[in-house]
């Protein structure tokens, strides 16, 4: 498949046609509504979108670094003393820990449990009490504090 794709970018003829057959391709995938603008998309998926290509954007560079580090020669050689591999096979990886504060990254506030239930409570209350006013009187007595 490389070497087809380099022999498409020699011959300009052959480029030329491949390029009109994507620009046909896109054309169609627009009119189908598989393939949106970006200023057509709502915000959610706006942000779907952007977190996918940085995703792929953080694994094409990782894939490069590495590439990279393996045509320079930088890997390390494999140990050949029988004593020192088995005990290098012995050995097991720590996991790595992320940190507890990725949702204060994200401007998340914690909240209490406690709060949380009463939000809770108050919402199934507010839903199954629509429009009931015997069931809206009895809340309303039981727990004066959501009224």
């Amino acid at each position: 498949m490389k070497r087809y794709r380099e022999r498409l970018k020699t011959d300009p003829v052959k480029r030329e046609e491949y390029l009109e057959k994507e620009r046909d391709r896109w054309k169609h995938q627009r009119k189908t509504s598989k393939e949106n603008l970006i200023r057509e998309l709502s915000d959610r998926e706006k942000r779907r979108k952007i977190k996918m290509r940085r995703e792929e954007q953080r694994r094409f560079r990782s894939r490069r670094r590495q590439r990279q580090k393996s045509a320079d020669g930088d890997t390390l050689a494999p140990i050949s003393d029988p004593s020192v591999s088995s005990t290098l096979s012995q050995i097991t990886p720590t996991p790595i820990v992320q940190p507890a504060s990725s949702a204060r990254a994200r401007g998340r506030s914690r909240v209490r449990k406690s709060q949380v239930q009463s939000i809770q409570k108050n919402r199934f209350f507010r839903n199954t009490t629509t429009g009931n006013k015997a069931a809206i009187r009895k809340v309303q007595e039981a727990l004066p504090e959501i009224a």
